[in-house]
């Protein structure tokens, strides 16, 4: 969505809704030009990386007091602010646009710290509209922020009419009450979920809320609900730039904002998230490295049940459940490969988390049995 201050109508003021919008800022925002973003969120900051590495002059504007600052730590702001400077951003937080002038193109920005900027574009990033126009004509159900009521199978007050994506709320069944995010990954997999329903099968979608973005050289993945938390645990390292933030409000586990981390850590983040662990109950041993997180799933006790059965082999038991299509999409995507036995025992604990959170293989995820014959191979030792 766009903001109605003056001027918001010049040419060379854009949101970012479509994949023209996307063609038409980098086509504006190129070397030399000075490009100002609204907004310190994950929109805003994605953008204005994409222009610095592009070439161009950028600089932020934000109410919040640092960059994420309404969903991360004070210090993880600071660093992540500290990091955009470095990359020759000029960072203003709790700084808006009042007026923007021109003649025909924007031209100016005027500050509410009372600079006047000059510029050549102009990006704002200070959240969405829902388009669910569309959805009212057809008289479905609505609720807070005009978001479409849906049940847990993603099937709307009309039984023939299933949403998915942004403007979809659904019963969410690890917190119990009904979410919403705003993430192209949730898209995808709740349309395909939908498809499935529409098609006769009939699941509750019930994958844990997840989103990741990419600004710079960082990476992060969250997966939960962090729209309210009172305080975080830190497990691991913001210098070095391998650190995982755990969220929790009223006692209890609400999510996890990582940056770096080992990829055997994925998988039991998200199993602590939906176990709703206690404060009280896993503070200290979360701070300590030296402590594997699947210790506080009680994972000894699993992996000796895993154990148990029929010996697996790759070739006899694993290869087989990768397709041709799955092969060859990990070639270029992760640069493994999914027929080598080296391959994939090298990389056992990451294609197994990407397994278990769905997004891999890129067209649906695996059946939750073959989801575990997997991990039972890897608990048997991974035999050839």
């Amino acid at each position: 969505r766009g903001l109605p201050i003056p001027g918001s109508d010049l040419e060379n003021v854009f949101t970012l809704r479509t994949i023209e919008d996307s063609q038409a800022i980098q086509e504006a925002g190129g070397e030399g030009k000075h490009a100002l973003i609204m907004g310190g969120s994950f929109i805003g900051s994605e953008v204005a990386s994409s222009l610095t590495q592009r070439g161009a002059e950028v600089t932020m504007i934000f109410p919040e007091s640092g960059i994420l600052g309404y969903i991360v730590s004070k210090g993880l702001s600071e660093f992540l602010t500290e990091v955009y400077q470095q990359k020759n951003v000029t960072v203003l937080p709790e700084v808006i646009c009042e007026t923007l002038e021109g003649d025909g193109n924007v031209e100016r920005a005027v500050l509410s710290n009372g600079q006047s900027l000059d510029v050549d574009l102009v990006v704002m990033g200070v959240g969405i509209a829902l388009n669910t126009e569309l959805a009212q004509e057809a008289g479905l159900e609505l609720g807070e922020d005009e978001a479409v009521i849906v049940d847990e199978h993603l099937r709307s007050s009309d039984p023939n009419i299933y949403c998915a994506g942004d403007i979809a709320a659904w019963p969410d069944p690890t917190f119990g009450e009904r979410l919403r995010v705003e993430h192209w990954d949730v898209a995808r997999r709740q349309g395909r979920r939908a498809g499935r329903n529409m098609a006769g099968e009939e699941e509750a979608y019930n994958a844990l809320p997840y989103f990741f973005s990419d600004m710079f050289d960082l990476s992060f993945e969250v997966w939960g609900n962090l729209a309210s938390w009172e305080r975080t645990v830190e497990r691991g390292s913001l210098e070095e730039r391998s650190v995982a933030y755990y969220y929790f409000d009223e006692g209890k586990m609400v999510g996890v904002f990582a940056m770096g981390r080992p990829s055997e850590e994925r998988s039991p983040m998200q199993e602590l998230v939906k176990a709703r662990v206690a404060y009280d109950e896993v503070a200290d041993v979360l701070r300590d490295e030296g402590v594997e997180l699947e210790t506080l799933l009680g994972g000894a006790e699993e992996e000796a049940a895993d154990e148990e059965g029929t010996e697996l082999s790759f070739e006899e038991d694993i290869r087989p459940l990768f397709r041709e299509k799955d092969v060859e999409e990990m070639k270029e995507i992760a640069d493994f490969d999914l027929s080598n036995y080296e391959d994939v025992r090298e990389n056992a604990e990451a294609i197994h988390s990407y397994l278990a959170d769905g997004s891999m293989p890129c067209d649906g995820p695996w059946p939750e049995e073959q989801v575990e014959k997997f991990k039972r191979w890897m608990n048997q030792g991974m035999k050839a």
